[in-house]
């Protein structure tokens, strides 16, 4: 065989090779830091490079959708075949929607934060009576009992439901909002941050509820909950997601600590 002909018959390889790799839907929404239109970089986004960069059987790539639009995502007939950091407690089982989980990765909580004056202490988050809180449309908070339609919420929690935390924190500090709702991770993030919305916020010592966030599969999707582990144990071994974890200032938070091997 010829040169010229070996390197037209490796070409061919290689294109083929590239061609055979499934493509796999990652459904993300508004959740800082994991994902946000806000931010130049975010969890799930720095993942999915990792991911790509490591194998070539798989190609994972992001589709946007609204918070509640993430279990019809994942349904049968969805869009999408994965959801990386969400917690099954979510609605998943009342909704019945047939997904795989992986092992949890991230254990935290939701918190209500208000504007720090002189005046405020602990005391304040005791008395929400008639104050304005802001929350996410979609989401699922514990001190709702996991309610999330809008006009329930509105009308009996006087909630105004945005679609970005970095909004809500914005209306805080201007004053539009008493409450809102956010998650400590995202606090943690914007701590280590150059940005200034978590400035001037206290926050609430009593916790909303404890969520565990994992890998949520669809069933029969591109790929499987038992593939997608086995990925994150490999890809963890090689230290990126310790790194990804430190790059968003989420140590605490992190229950998954996969072996490295230097």
């Amino acid at each position: 065989m010829t040169m010229m002909r070996w390197l037209v018959v490796l070409a061919i390889s290689l294109s083929a090779s590239a061609r055979a790799a499934t493509e796999v839907d990652v459904a993300v929404y508004e959740f800082p830091p994991y994902y946000s239109m806000h931010f130049e970089q975010h969890v799930v986004g720095e993942l999915v490079k990792v991911l790509n960069d490591y194998q070539n059987q798989y190609s994972f790539r992001l589709k946007v959708i609204p918070p509640n639009w993430r279990y019809r995502a994942l349904s049968a007939t969805g869009c999408c075949d994965v959801i990386f950091f969400e917690a099954y407690e979510w609605g998943w089982k009342q909704r019945h929607i047939d997904v795989e989980q992986t092992v949890p990765l991230i254990k935290s909580h939701n918190r209500f934060v208000t504007l720090k004056t002189p005046q405020r202490e602990q005391d304040f988050f005791a008395h929400k009576q008639g104050k304005r809180i802001g929350g996410m449309a979609g989401y699922v908070y514990n001190f709702t009992d996991g309610e999330t339609d809008v006009q329930y919420l509105e009308k009996h929690y006087n909630m105004y439901l945005s679609d970005s935390q970095i909004t809500n924190l914005r209306l805080l500090r201007n004053r539009r909002l008493d409450f809102a709702i956010i998650n400590e991770e995202l606090l943690a993030t914007l701590a280590n941050s150059d940005s200034d919305y978590g400035d001037n916020i206290l926050m609430s010592e009593k916790q909303d509820g404890e969520y565990l966030l994992r890998i949520l599969v669809g069933a029969n999707k591109a790929i499987t909950a038992a593939t997608m582990q086995q990925l994150l144990r490999e890809v963890g071994s090689t230290g990126e997601i310790d790194r990804i974890i430190r790059q968003f200032n989420l140590e605490r938070y992190q229950i998954y600590r996969p072996r490295v091997y230097r």
